[in-house]
């Protein structure tokens, strides 16, 4: 077979010189989009990385996934009931996407305690010098 681009699955396969497609998403990728939208340079190499391979592992070894967190008792009923006074609050601050970077009162709680547990001699800005992800990987982007 042939890659037809770095980020994409094998696209076609050539059998008794008949083309077969693997991969729709491939064959869209290679013939519409890649000319548009062309990952940049500084991104290069970075789509072969250890989570591609956990991934992989994954799908080749099928282990038990203990990162999902998919409890296996029910949800306790303080748990219910601070989510029902919250969906029936009618401040329409309850019902908004906080900000990209972390919800207010969490950064500025991280950067008052990694202030103090680094010890750096000043306030971590909690606008400008605290970040919060989803994720690992989400921060590295």
């Amino acid at each position: 077979f042939s890659r037809i681009c770095s980020i994409c699955e094998p696209a076609v396969v050539t059998q008794h010189s008949q083309p077969r497609r693997l991969n729709p998403v491939a064959e869209f990728h290679t013939t519409q989009v890649a000319p548009k939208l062309e990952l940049a340079s500084k991104y290069r190499g970075l789509e072969n990385n250890v989570w591609v391979e956990f991934i992989q592992l994954a799908l080749e070894e099928k282990p038990l996934n203990l990162g999902q967190g998919l409890p296996d008792d029910l949800v306790p009923d303080y748990v219910i009931n601070s989510l029902r006074d919250v969906i029936n609050d009618p401040s329409i601050f309850m019902h908004q996407y906080t900000r990209g970077f972390g919800h207010p009162r969490l950064v500025s709680a991280i950067s008052q305690l990694y202030s103090k547990l680094l010890n750096i001699g000043h306030q971590i800005d909690p606008n400008k010098e605290v970040l919060v992800t989803d994720g690992a990987y989400e921060a590295l982007f």
